[in-house]
């Protein structure tokens, strides 16, 4: 594991916080019916015309009332839920111990709403209610903070860049010089086609490694976030071709060199439009440059067989295994079986 682990499953984390803050706003709506029964109660301390106190008294039930309403609005369901979802994604004593408080404080906001039957009961228990709703919000709000944090330390880890638009995770064990160069240079090489091909001036724009991470190498690149949209669409195109075209024999197959291959399951121009670049005026160039940019990918795929591309998992060994899994490419290794021992014969 290494800290971009953390990263990963702190962004499911907050989504999850995200879950809590919507609790939290039913939390927010509750505290503020409490703090109209606390206007009322100093209004009927306060009034000396019995009128005025008979009228602060009818508000003050009307208000209990309607904060039993709004206690029962918290979705306790969810709650529960939600808890469970992020305890199960990060083990840790401090976060642990808020989420085992919020679910407590839950809990007793249960058995105030059930006896806010009578006065004296809404009385009695009014101020134990503002209190734990009070509690959860701090601690809602203190579980917000904690996670965003790990998102602080990436930003500063990353130069300020907090998303960078390339983000790749090679797993090759044991990386030595030069594979750690085919991981780099032919993205380099790619991204100084593609700036030609779209007229993006590279010395304004230029390539930067924002962070590099040892454990399973991770690459955070800052670079044009078309142009590295279109990198991962030519990566997993190159991929995904590959792996359909994965012979029993082992053969590779040289995607680069072939023409007819790079016109129809690799096109450049496909790719580009996919990402909304308008292309009208890029097919010539786009087309002369194509044969250098495939060849780029097959390096980098080749010294990358277990690659994460952004969120994109490039996976040869996984994927291959789910093709020789597949009804079809079984029928046809049958197939083929038959044909050699036809042709032993």
């Amino acid at each position: 594991m290494n800290f971009q682990d953390i990263v990963d499953s702190n962004k499911e984390q907050i989504e999850l916080v995200n879950n809590l803050k919507e609790i939290r706003s039913y939390i927010g709506n509750a505290l503020v019916r409490c703090n109209e029964i606390n206007n009322n109660l100093f209004v009927a301390c306060c009034s000396a015309a019995t009128n005025q106190i008979n009228a602060a008294c009818s508000n003050l039930r009307n208000q209990y009332t309607m904060l039993r309403e709004t206690l029962i609005a918290i979705d306790g369901y969810e709650l529960k839920d939600t808890i469970n979802k992020i305890k199960a994604l990060y083990n840790n004593e401090i976060i642990d111990l808020l989420l085992n408080t919020i679910e407590f404080d839950y809990k007793e906001i249960i058995r105030i709403r059930r006896i806010f039957n009578n006065d004296a009961d809404k009385s009695n228990n009014y101020s134990q209610c503002f209190k734990i709703l009070s509690d959860m919000i701090v601690k809602i709000d203190t579980l917000e903070t904690l996670f965003s944090y790990t998102s602080i330390i990436n930003k500063d880890l990353c130069k300020g860049i907090k998303d960078a638009p390339l983000r790749i995770r090679s797993n090759t064990e044991n990386i030595t010089q030069e594979s750690f160069k085919s991981i780099i240079h032919p993205i380099q090489i790619m991204y100084t086609q593609l700036c030609m091909i779209l007229n993006v001036d590279e010395k304004v724009e230029p390539i930067e490694i924002v962070r590099v991470e040892s454990g399973t190498w991770n690459f955070n690149i800052n670079l044009n976030s078309d142009i590295g949209k279109i990198i991962l669409g030519i990566l997993s195109k190159f991929h995904e071709f590959f792996v359909r075209n994965f012979t029993r024999q082992g053969r590779k197959i040289n995607i680069a060199e072939s023409l007819d291959i790079t016109s129809t399951e690799l096109n450049i121009i496909k790719i580009m439009e996919e990402v909304g670049i308008d292309t009208s005026s890029l097919k010539p160039i786009a087309k002369e440059t194509a044969a250098i940019i495939f060849k780029q990918a097959n390096v980098f795929l080749s010294a990358n067989p277990d690659v994460k591309v952004n969120e994109k998992v490039l996976s040869r060994s996984e994927d291959t295994k789910k093709l020789l899994n597949t009804p079809m490419y079984i029928e046809e290794s049958s197939v083929k079986k038959q044909e050699d021992k036809s042709n032993d014969n």
